[in-house]
């Protein structure tokens, strides 16, 4: 009887152990996207301009892309826009690119809010940049 008990108590502390080490490496989780394929959004600062560039695909049913771009600088722990673009497409991919000039010393990041439209449905997704310091 208490080798029985030792070796349940033994798998269910093999079990538990297991299962904290995954949910540990998985803590980020995604959403499972429909209608967005393929998303990004890079920021690169030279000479003091920001580079702000994306793509965004959809799958065959996507008949409309829209994205709000916001060029953003860290104030303290909080992030404030300081500039904003908008682009369209009417197809099922959308890319863009815009420059701003930006102060030096201070840290930037880019934001897109990304929307895919069918004829029945949408859906939408946030995407930021790494941070980037001016230099």
């Amino acid at each position: 009887m208490k080798k029985t008990t030792f070796l349940v108590l033994l798998i269910i502390t093999i079990f538990l152990w297991d299962c904290d080490s995954y949910a540990s490496e998985k803590s980020v989780i995604e959403p499972c996207l429909q209608l967005i394929d393929i998303n990004y959004c890079n920021l690169s600062i030279s000479d003091m301009n920001a580079q702000i560039s994306g793509y965004v695909s959809g799958n065959s049913e996507v008949t409309n892309i829209t994205a709000k771009i916001s060029l953003q600088v860290k104030k303290g722990l909080s992030w404030t826009t300081i500039k904003e673009w908008s682009s369209n497409s009417n197809s099922d991919s959308l890319a863009y690119q815009f420059e701003w000039k930006v102060e030096k010393g201070k840290t930037y990041r880019a934001v897109a809010n990304i929307t895919a439209r069918t004829k029945s449905k949408s859906e939408s997704r946030t995407i930021k940049s790494t941070e980037e310091k001016a230099r």
